[in-house]
């Protein structure tokens, strides 16, 4: 059996930004605004073609976008600088399978996508303005999976994970990067294995025990560029990229649990592990800057009511 899912719509974004300055430089308050109009047609065609109760194909091809918006100028700025950006937008393409085996004891959900990401939005620095502006082209492309596995009644194994191929395919120079270059904060490898073992403790209350082991790999930073002076015109120059290494977490519950409550203990990132999520040069030696970290380790509590 097959079947055929359409969808198709129209957007319009309206938006208007002001902003005053002030201070013992100005006299009396400037306000600067600006405004910016656009619409949008987005569609989906997501075909699906089913082997037996148990096997699925299915293919998906999407657009997608992020509105744009204005870019709120001071007076006198130079027509050169854009007074609004556009929206980025993307198109998806996906194929994948969905089954399950086993009498049911295993599942199993892969997909292959790529997706074409086009005008990217980017903070460019325009005649000495720092303004919202929309850069070149982007590629990203690779695999998920999804695999669910139940050896024993109540004990439960769950590994999702993604290889993720993901780069520029055009220059941003304004924004420092190159064609080629990857895009921050995609690692190409991730994964998360859950094990879980849930047994009748007592009344209707059941037990419950549970893992998760989770990895990122490692990733680049954002793009960044510094104006420079070369032949008497201005041109931007790719700040270096720093890769910010892989991680490994853990992570621990256990509980009580019934058809109206749930009583739970757990402690998150058992191994403390300081994971960089985020970092920003500031233009000091040996890369100095500020970063920004996994939530650290933590134990807690929580009583969950069900009505």
């Amino acid at each position: 059996m097959c079947d055929v899912a359409l969808g198709a719509g129209w957007s319009h974004n309206e938006q208007s930004a002001n902003e005053t300055i002030g201070g013992s430089a100005f006299p009396a308050p400037q306000v600067s605004s600006g405004d910016s109009s656009e619409g949008k047609f987005t569609y989906s065609v997501a075909p699906r073609l089913h082997l037996s109760t148990d096997t699925m194909l299915y293919a998906r091809v999407a657009s997608g976008y992020r509105p744009g918006g204005p870019n709120a100028l001071p007076p006198g700025a130079p027509a050169g600088v854009p007074r609004e950006y556009q929206a980025d937008s993307t198109v998806n393409y996906e194929l994948g399978t969905k089954t399950t085996l086993l009498d049911n004891h295993l599942s199993i959900d892969v997909a292959a996508f790529l997706i074409h990401w086009d005008k990217i939005q980017l903070l460019e620095d325009v005649e000495n303005f720092g303004v919202n502006a929309n850069g070149g082209t982007a590629r990203s492309q690779g695999v998920e999976w999804t695999l669910g596995l139940t050896p024993a009644t109540g004990l439960d194994f769950t590994l999702t994970g993604a290889y993720v191929d993901a780069y520029l395919t055009s220059d941003a120079p304004a924004a420092g990067g190159t064609d080629g270059d990857r895009l921050p904060y995609a690692p190409k490898w991730s994964n998360s294995l859950d094990g879980s073992y849930t047994w009748r403790a007592f009344g209707d209350f059941s037990a419950l025990v549970g893992a998760t082991w989770t990895y990122t790999g490692a990733q680049h930073n954002d793009f960044s560029a510094s104006a420079a002076l070369v032949g008497g015109a201005v041109v931007f120059l790719p700040n270096p990229r720093v890769e910010l290494g892989g991680y490994n977490t853990v992570s621990l519950r256990v509980g009580l649990e019934n058809p109206r409550w749930l009583f739970l203990l757990y402690c998150k990132n058992l191994g403390d592990v300081r994971g960089i999520t985020n970092y920003v040069s500031q233009g000091t030696p040996n890369f100095g800057g500020s970063i920004a970290l996994i939530q650290p380790r933590t134990i807690g509590a929580t009583i969950t009511a069900r009505f």
